[in-house]
């Protein structure tokens, strides 16, 4: 993944765009385009939903909405194509949708997120360039990892998905870190209660 990868979502300083949860982060606009010449809205996300299929991509989602959560952002993730559609049919010009397909090609994850944009929602993408899920996004942030050979290795793209994410989480919170901050220690406080308040180790084990 190179630094151009992420000039769409990061640009204009550390913010991603349109990824200011109401509650605890500002209505704070991160410059006025991005690097595509999308217009930056100003106005806060009221709800994100995650999308992803199969294996890694399932996993995937599951890691937007643990990464999110704790950033205040109403954050749900699906799986199940029919969950998808209906979820993506609730969204609006105020929600986010981030897909995530490894290849691009995942049919579900596709229908999902063009139901939710012909509603208005910004559709993010974490995916193959040049993919189909790419060429439907708003932002589509390319994902490509080639994968061995050898079937019964680890696959590669998870890590990339993973690196995605955690770019993503953190320029969500440095939009507003004071109010990050207060909230990943309201979290470390309550689980470090009846255990060896050891604060050293990772927020949520």
């Amino acid at each position: 993944m190179s630094a151009r990868i992420w000039r769409a979502p990061l640009s204009g300083g550390r913010c991603s765009r349109k990824f200011v949860a109401q509650s605890p982060l500002p209505r704070r606009d991160c410059g006025r385009r991005t690097s595509r010449g999308l217009p930056k809205p100003s106005r806060a996300v009221r709800k994100l939903a995650a999308f992803g299929v199969g294996g890694g991509s399932t996993l995937a989602a599951m890691e937007v909405q643990n990464r999110l959560f704790r950033l205040g952002i109403a954050v749900s993730h699906a799986s199940d194509p029919s969950l998808m559609r209906m979820i993506a049919a609730t969204l609006g010009q105020d929600d986010v949708v981030i897909a995530i397909s490894t290849t691009g090609a995942a049919t579900e994850v596709i229908e999902a997120a063009s139901i939710a944009k012909q509603y208005g929602a910004l559709v993010v993408a974490i995916t193959r360039p040049q993919s189909r899920l790419a060429s439907i996004a708003d932002i589509a942030l390319g994902v490509y990892v080639p994968e061995a050979p050898d079937a019964l290795k680890p696959t590669a793209s998870r890590y990339a998905l993973l690196a995605a994410i955690d770019l993503l989480a953190a320029s969500t919170a440095y939009c507003k870190p004071l109010e990050a901050q207060t909230r990943m220690r309201r979290i470390k406080y309550e689980l470090l209660k009846g255990t060896d308040g050891n604060s050293n180790g990772p927020l949520g084990d």
